[in-house]
């Protein structure tokens, strides 16, 4: 009877590295299932108060980056204001980028 219960024993103590394995991996799968999650909250929070800060009064319209990125803004006041807001704007610095690439897209668009 004692050897039976020895080798009941000895065969749960085989069993718990490999249920230890299963339940690490389980804890990996886990954790990367949460990060990817984390990630994707992230980035929609990101895009999230972008669209935010581009509603918020006092900065620049996408008319008025295009105009500007164009050279179509004559009035010395105007460009003026533009220009000063931008040193000091990131997320219309941002803004005027994205718009510089779009127009010059639709440049060379055009030129084909």
């Amino acid at each position: 009877m004692r050897n039976a219960a020895l080798g009941h024993i000895f065969e749960l103590f085989l069993r718990i590295p490999a249920t230890a394995a299963h339940y690490l991996d389980m804890d990996t799968k886990l954790v990367d299932l949460m990060l990817r999650d984390l990630q994707a909250k992230t980035e929609r929070l990101v895009r999230d108060f972008a669209k935010f800060c581009e509603s918020l009064p006092g900065h620049i319209d996408d008319h008025d980056l295009e105009r500007y990125h164009l050279g179509m803004v004559k009035d010395e006041g105007e460009l003026a204001a533009l220009e000063e807001h931008l040193l000091w704007c990131g997320v219309c610095v941002d803004r005027a980028e994205a718009t510089q690439r779009y127009v010059d897209a639709v440049r060379a668009a055009a030129c084909e």
